[in-house]
Parts: C-alpha cells; structure tokens; sequence
C-alpha cells in the first residue's frame, strides 16, 4: 500500500493526466468536425476543382484520427498505470469506481470512438469520390460491387488492428482486476491481523485463556471483566460476518486465525450458551461467531463444510490445549 506522500503526488499527476487527455479530446473532436466540414465543403460546394484535393482532406482525416488514437493509448495507459499503483488504496475513489460496471468511458474515448472515425473517413471518401476511383483503377471498369469490396476489406483491416489493440486492453484490465482483488484481499487480513494483535486486545485474550470456561459466564465476573469477555466474543463474531459475506477471504482467514478462533469457542462456549438462554429463542446470540468457530473446527478436523456435526459435537474432538497463565500477584 502507497504511503500518503506517494499518493498525493500520484493524485497530482493523474489531475494532469487527466487534463491533457480532456483537452485532447476536446482538440481532436473539433479538428475533426473542421476537416468533415472542409471534405464536404470541396467535394460538393466547388465546381471544378481537382480530385486531389478532396484525397488530400481525406489522408489528413485519417492521420489526424490516427494520431488521436495514438496519443490517448499511451496516456491513457500511464493513467491506468496510476489508478492501478495508487489511486485505488484511496478508499473513496475505490468506491467511486466500483460504483458503476461496464464498459468504462475511458476505454469507449480512446479505442472505440476514433476506430470508428477512421471506418467513417474510409466510407466518406469513397462514397463521395466514386468517379475517381473508378477513373484510377482498372482504368474506370471497376464495378460498385468491386469497390465495396475494396472499402468493406479496408473497414475490416481497421476493425481487425482495433480489434486487437481492445483485446489487449482487455486484458491488461483483466490483469488490473485481478490484481486489484488480490491486494484487496491482502489489506483485509492485514486489517484483521492487526485488529487481533493489539496489545489492549491480547490482554482481553489472557483474560478468557486464564480462566475454566464455566467461570466466563457474565454473572461470575468483574464489570471489567464482562467487558473483555463482551468484547472477545464480539470481535470473532464481526469477523465471522466479515468471513461469510466474504468481504474477508475464507481461506486465508481460516489459514491464519483457526487456531485462535477454535480456542476462544472452547472457552466463551459456556458464556454463548448462557447468553441465549437468558436473551431466549429469538434472538440468536453471536450466531456468527459460531458459524466461524465451526469453520475452523472443520479446517482442523480436515472435515468437509458439508459435515452434519454440530459445533458442540465438533468442539469435543481433539480439542486444543488451553495454556493458563496466572497473572502475577502485586506485592
């Protein structure tokens, strides 16, 4: 994850990224419209005038569309390069563009809009110079038909690069995704890890390690003591809901936490149990906690989810050693 250094200036480069490409655009779309007003204005608005010129506003469409094409695939590449590196760790920005789908107007600007320009610029031209392609090719015997061939292969030629040049951008997003969820998923243990080695916390740990079970009941303990085993018990049970949402991949979760969780519902057993008998049938309490405790139980068992056993059945095989210190008396 970036520093918040680096990510200030990732977002100072992308605002500049972001307004040379606008600015681009902007230029490139009224270079066009002049150059589409210019054909039509030599191709229908003069009397006589010679074929080349028309050709030559045709050829300049063309290069000025390629250009366009060029230009914004290369910035637009260096701007998913930041969005990629940076700006996602920023979490209103991540949810920001997780809060549409599809295709994103980025790539429908810089691919899609000037493919199809180059197509209209092909069509435009012959469309319009029919005569003179006629008169320079096969000496003025090429047929209509032999034409749109012409025209509908050199549609296809640039529908072809075009093609190519999306499937990788395709993938390169493809990539981005995947690597996006990776880090994702990295951050979420990262955030649960450091939620449970919290020294405040593992002292609240010592406290449910360092008694039998049966003395975890919220009658038989100290105000402050009923709020450690409280907040114990309500960590693993966020972190169950976290889990089965899965907002926190299971498999890591399981891999790293297992133990910890499995041992703490050895000892709060008691304390769940009591609790719903008190809170009665309709409110089921901390019902994450044991979905998340059974999880694990059925890691360290090497047991299938699909295992009918219930999580009192499951916590009575092998179960872990509890390791009780005693804290030290203050003299």
């Amino acid at each position: 994850m970036p520093f918040d250094k680096d990510l200030e200036k990732a977002w100072e480069y992308y605002k500049h990224a972001d307004n040379i490409y606008a600015g681009r655009i902007n230029f490139f779309l009224v270079a066009e419209s002049v150059l589409i007003a210019s054909f039509i204005q030599v191709a229908y608005g003069l009397a006589a005038r010679p074929p080349v010129v028309a050709l030559s506003v045709a050829l300049l469409g063309l290069i000025f569309t390629l250009c366009w094409l060029y230009l914004n695939h290369r910035l637009a590449k260096r701007m998913t390069f930041l969005d990629d590196r940076y700006l996602r760790f920023d979490p209103v920005y991540g949810a920001y563009m997780k809060a549409t789908t599809g295709v994103p107007g980025r790539f429908v600007l810089t691919y899609i809009l000037p493919s199809l320009t180059l197509v209209f610029w092909v069509l435009l031209y012959v469309a319009t110079e029919w005569d003179f392609i006629k008169l320079i090719t096969l000496g003025g015997d090429m047929t209509w038909e032999i034409v749109t061939a012409i025209s509908a292969a050199v549609s296809a030629v640039i529908f072809l690069v075009t093609g190519y040049i999306v499937a990788n951008q395709l993938r390169e997003m493809r990539k981005s995704t995947e690597l996006q969820r990776r880090d994702q998923k990295n951050q979420a243990i990262a955030q649960l890890f450091d939620e449970l080695v919290t020294p405040n916390f593992r002292q609240k740990l010592f406290l449910v390690y360092s008694r039998d079970p049966e003395d975890l009941i919220l009658p038989r303990l100290t105000k402050s003591e009923r709020e450690a085993v409280e907040e114990v018990t309500g960590r693993f049970d966020g972190l169950g809901f976290r889990v089965r949402k899965e907002i926190v991949p299971k498999e890591e979760a399981l891999e790293l936490f297992w133990d910890l969780v499995v041992r703490c519902a050895q000892q709060l057993r008691p304390h769940v149990v009591d609790q719903r008998k008190r809170r009665g049938v309709s409110h089921e309490y901390k019902a994450d906690f044991d979905w998340l405790a059974r999880e694990c139980k059925l890691f360290q068992l090497k047991l299938k989810s699909t295992e009918t056993l219930s999580l009192d059945e499951l916590l009575k095989r092998e179960p872990l050693t509890i390791f009780r210190i005693e804290e030290p008396s203050e003299e």
